[in-house]
């Protein structure tokens, strides 16, 4: 059950492989895509070995058909962890949150510090995540750049001094925009959109970002653009309930207004970036083109093929303009006379819509999916890199998944392309013939499923994160007065880190399709165990949880539980108990906690919202006699075991059609709502102060929130100091009066909290929240 590869992480996997490392037990190679075996003659073996050792980052993959099923995994495992009632829509609440929260932080901007505890960020401070888009500002002189859940972010063009500009921002920015200030000495003002349709500028540098007026409420951006002619003029193409619109903006984004129908089509808007002033609009049929800013059209050429249902156009100025056109995601078109006439260039592969040209050379055209495939002939396409040469040369080798790429004139006859990938921000400037990695430094924008911080050494730090694997501190000399700096030591997606002692000497996590097993303190050695047999209903990252007794075994629950014990250099599993949790169609265990207090007491939940109680240590177990939620569609994400009383226990989850948070204080025979203060929203994680005294901690989509007790609800504690963001895990600090958050988008955080009675909040604060609250509820 334990495969492949044993390595330990000193100099490198390709080093390991290349210097003797044993093909008998460890990390599993990646497998092959489906009709893409690597090749093995003499001068590749070094690189299919070197693709061997890593595991391809998760959420996409080469073959088309584990991409799709990955993609398919993620999504229903998303989807059922915000499990709703039928007709309830998570995403517009999560909306609504997400713009409440950010109106909080614009209310509090003058506020004075909280007084119930502090912040400070940890890092990681050399391992960035998910990148969306890059600008720079009218003064030639500083990049912008925005992230995914990670607010916007500002350095100097060569990526140094990295700082946040909008961490009071929720959801990031996947398109961006900068543009001269109103007044002469002003900041730039910054306009920021997300896909799902967020739209909010800031004329202060991201002290507080404003809502724009003249949109219908969309839920999608495909484009925004800004015309280079000097009238700084914008459009978007926003997609709505009432349609798809071409919209434009003349006062640097504060209002828009719609200005062609594009009756659903998924269209795009494409403007010259050497200061030309034509518009060109595709749309289902045609290519349109406006000389007056799109008060008036006409056709430069229908469209090529059937009637696409998605289009992406690029064009490079260096031609007629010369187009290409990317057409319902399956091909790749060029026009040499401004989209009179089109050609067949390739079928698309591993295409995300991601699709841009250069701005002087009319050959050369990229596309980025898992990777960036380029040409210099305008029609033979190779990748800049495969994603795996990335991790044995991040400064010059791109990451996986391609989110977004820009090309900017340099002025001086030449072009910059920006690149944002999975694993930060990347810069070319000889045409992608090689790229330059600008977020090895202070680029904090991970997006971390969870941490573990050891009890024998809190300078050690594990951390599983989307699509930059398993990361930890103990390979790296660490500044005691810096954000964490986190060695990768495996490709991947990594959850749910768990430790019997809460030492490093044994931690085990999950990536979607095995278990991580990291031995040693200090010099970590990584295994691999395949997930039980026959198991079908299996969350994409799925849980797992340290034997408390016996710190070289776990447990995984699915829709039984199983229990992995170390036999010589291998772990195997067995069946713990005979019960069955998968009472409905699809059901199993989601979480499962251990009471500090005697490890015979276990508690669970599942993903119809069951709970369940052991008295053996998982042998037997009794269901809670009114569940978890009276209704079933609760989805218990969170569980807690309190450590002051054996009989307490509490669980967290989907609290969109039920509340978010339920309570048992007769060890699980009952549960009692426990979420009052909370909004609907999904809770990742709860966490218990390790001091004995009561104190909770939530983190939600949103926010974090905190419970201490005695208290008739929850109250939030993000402040003004800590980002919003999703807060998916949360760990207490052993011998601190700190939690530590994993967050999905900003890293690191930790919050110091304070033993006081009333320590919630001020009265200023107080007043701006109630205004916020007042002018929420009538919207």
């Amino acid at each position: 059950m334990t495969e492949s590869l044993r390595l330990p992480v000193t100099g490198g996997f390709l080093a390991a492989l290349l210097l003797g490392a044993r093909l008998g037990s460890g990390v599993p190679p990646a497998p092959a895509p489906a009709g893409k075996t690597p090749p093995v003659a003499t001068g590749q073996l070094a690189a299919q070995l070197a693709r061997m050792a890593h595991p391809p980052p998760t959420e996409h993959w080469l073959d088309e058909d584990v991409e799709r099923r990955n993609k398919q995994a993620r999504k229903a495992w998303f989807e059922a962890m915000h499990r709703a009632a039928p007709g309830v829509d998570w995403r517009a609440i999560e909306r609504r949150n997400g713009l409440a929260e950010t109106a909080r932080r614009r209310a509090l901007r003058d506020a004075p510090p909280a007084t119930h505890g502090s912040w400070t960020e940890r890092g990681s401070d050399n391992q960035a995540g998910r990148m969306m888009v890059a600008r720079i500002a009218p003064d030639g002189e500083t990049l912008y750049a925005g992230s995914s859940k990670g607010g916007v972010w500002r350095a100097d063009l060569d990526g140094e001094g990295w700082t946040p500009i909008g961490d009071n921002l929720y959801g990031g920015a996947a398109w961006l925009e900068v543009m001269s200030p109103d007044r002469a000495g002003d900041p730039p003002v910054v306009l920021a959109a997300t896909d799902g349709g967020l739209v909010h500028r800031t004329v202060d540098e991201g002290a507080s970002w404003d809502e724009v007026a003249g949109l219908d409420d969309p839920w999608s951006i495909r484009r925004l653009a800004m015309k280079s002619d000097g009238s700084e003029r914008l459009f978007m193409v926003a997609r709505g309930d009432s349609g798809s619109f071409l919209c434009r903006s003349d006062d640097k984004g504060a209002t828009w207004e719609a200005i062609y129908d594009l009756e659903g089509f998924n269209g795009d808007v494409w403007l010259p970036r050497d200061g030309g002033g034509t518009v060109w609009l595709v749309t289902s049929s045609q290519l349109l083109r406006s000389e007056d800013d799109g008060e008036t059209w006409t056709v430069a050429g229908d469209l090529p093929g059937m009637r696409p249902t998605s289009a992406e156009l690029a064009g490079s100025e260096a031609g007629a303009p010369t187009f290409w056109l990317a057409l319902s995601s399956t091909t790749l078109y060029r026009s040499g006379d401004a989209g009179a006439n089109w050609v067949s260039v390739t079928s698309l592969s591993d295409y995300w819509g991601v699709l841009t040209a250069s701005t002087v050379d009319a050959h050369r055209v990229a596309w980025g999916g898992v990777e960036v495939s380029t040409t210099t002939d305008g029609w033979s396409f190779e990748t800049v890199n495969d994603w795996w040469e990335y991790y044995d040369s991040p400064a010059d080798r791109l990451h996986a998944d391609i989110m977004g790429m820009d090309v900017v004139p340099d002025g001086e006859g030449g072009e910059t392309w920006y690149i944002c990938t999975d694993g930060g921000l990347y810069r070319s400037r000889d045409g992608l013939a090689t790229v330059e990695n600008l977020s090895l430094d202070g680029l904090r924008v991970s997006q971390y499923y969870d941490t573990l911080t050891s009890t024998a050494d809190p300078a050690h730090v594990a951390a599983g994160a989307q699509d930059q694997g398993y990361q930890v501190t103990s390979t790296i000399a660490q500044d005691d007065d810096d954000p964490f700096e986190l060695e990768q030591i495996i490709s991947g997606d990594y959850g749910h880190l768990t430790s019997s002692d809460g030492s490093h000497a044994y931690v085990y996590s999950t990536y979607p399709g095995f278990i991580l097993i990291h031995e040693g303190e200090d010099d970590p050695v990584l295994y691999s165990a395949s997930f039980p047999s026959g198991e079908s209903y299996v969350p994409w990252i799925p849980p797992v949880i340290a034997d408390p007794d016996d710190r070289r075994a776990f447990f995984f629950p699915a829709t039984r539980l199983y229990r992995y014990s170390r036999v010589g250099s291998t772990w195997l599993p067995s069946t713990w108990g005979d019960q069955e949790f998968d009472l409905a169609s699809g059901e199993y265990v989601t979480a499962m906690a251990f009471s500090p207090l005697d490890s015979r007491r276990v508690y669970l939940a599942t993903s119809y919202g069951r709970a369940w109680t052991s008295t053996d240590k998982g042998l037997t177990w009794t269901q809670s006699v009114n569940r978890v939620a009276d209704d079933n569609w609760y989805y218990g994400q969170a569980i807690v075991a309190s450590n002051t009383d054996i009989d307490t226990v509490y669980i967290g989850g989907s609290g969109y059609s039920v509340p978010a948070v339920y309570r048992s204080t007769d060890g699980g025979f009952t549960f009692e709502p426990w979420g009052d203060g909370l909004p609907d929203t999904l809770v990742y994680c709860l966490c218990e102060a390790s001091d004995g005294s009561g104190v909770l901690v939530a983190g939600t989509e949103t926010g974090a929130w905190r419970r201490d007790p005695g208290d008739d609800e929850w109250w939030e504690i993000t402040g003004t100091e800590a980002p919003v963001t999703t807060y998916w895990s949360c760990e207490a600090l052993a011998g601190e009066d700190t939690f530590r958050f994993g967050t999905y988008g900003r890293g690191m955080w930790d919050y110091h909290f304070v033993h006081a009675p009333d320590v919630r909040i001020d009265g200023s604060q107080l007043r701006h929240l109630g205004r916020v609250v007042a002018a929420a509820a009538h919207e």
